[in-house]
């Protein structure tokens, strides 16, 4: 199971979870550009695990919003 809230808008300490505004995806970001998808929307092409070093920024407040995750199980 997986819970997925807001975050605070602290400084990145990474890894970092961002959902997107566009499709509603989270990715976990290992780096300002690189992360995985964890969670995926109807919306959007992406599938669970796909993997990219080219995101945009994670910082970028238009495309993501900061949310905390919990992963339990």
């Amino acid at each position: 199971m997986m819970e997925v809230t807001e975050h605070s808008k602290d400084d990145i300490q990474y890894p970092v979870a961002r959902r997107s505004l566009i499709d509603g995806i989270v990715v976990l970001f290992f780096s300002k550009n690189t992360g995985t998808v964890i969670k995926t929307s109807p919306d959007s092409e992406m599938i669970f695990g796909d993997i990219s070093t080219d995101w945009i920024s994670c910082s970028e407040e238009t495309i993501w919003e900061p949310v905390d995750i919990t992963i339990t199980g």
